[in-house]
């Protein structure tokens, strides 16, 4: 599997690109994630455990390492043009030829394709950089919005619950699958 620097930046459009958040970025991560925080709590278990700016650190600090050794793709969603963290896309966890992608978005930039633009960029990445053979997203059988992108990317699912372990959980989640064309 191919690696990539932490120093990376990759355009998703004249408007947006990713790259792998820096410390400098941890104040403004907490702000977002606070802003959204009874939004994003619904879906995302992490979001009780970020109270204060250590918290967020340590994550950013965590993802450094992890990008570092091949095992994670961590990366912010940003405005160019203000260089305004949006929410975040990325390779939550890579093993061996399969890459599981997650997924969030501050509520003003919500409803305007931006998530699945960025994800069909990171399946880009995927397969061209990181030679993955797979791609997964887990959906919360409630998140009808995480289905729907899912579903506007063409990942197949076989529509059952599978227990998936989420955040030190086991839950019941819809696995989506991309296999990278031949």
């Amino acid at each position: 599997m191919g690696r990539l620097s932490s120093e990376y930046i990759f355009d998703v459009n004249e408007r947006i690109f990713l790259r792998p958040l820096t410390i400098g970025d941890a104040q403004q991560s907490l702000d977002l994630i606070n802003k959204n925080r009874e939004r994003l709590a619904e879906w995302l278990p992490w979001v009780a455990h970020v109270k204060c700016i250590d918290d967020e650190l340590n994550f950013i600090k965590s993802t450094i390492t992890t990008i570092a050794n091949g095992t994670s793709l961590e990366m912010g969603l940003f405005e160019r043009n203000t260089s305004t963290l949006m929410g975040m896309c990325c390779f939550v966890s890579i093993t061996g030829e399969t890459g599981y992608i997650g997924y969030w978005l501050g509520s003003d930039h919500t409803g305007k394709g931006i998530i699945t633009k960025a994800c069909r960029k990171l399946i880009e990445i995927g397969f061209q950089q990181l030679n993955l053979k797979k791609i997964i997203i887990h959906t919360n059988p409630a998140n009808k919005n995480s289905q729907a992108v899912a579903e506007r990317l063409n990942f197949i699912t076989n529509g059952k619950l599978q227990p998936v372990l989420y955040f030190g959980s086991i839950v019941d989640m819809l696995v989506y699958e991309y296999i990278k064309p031949q």
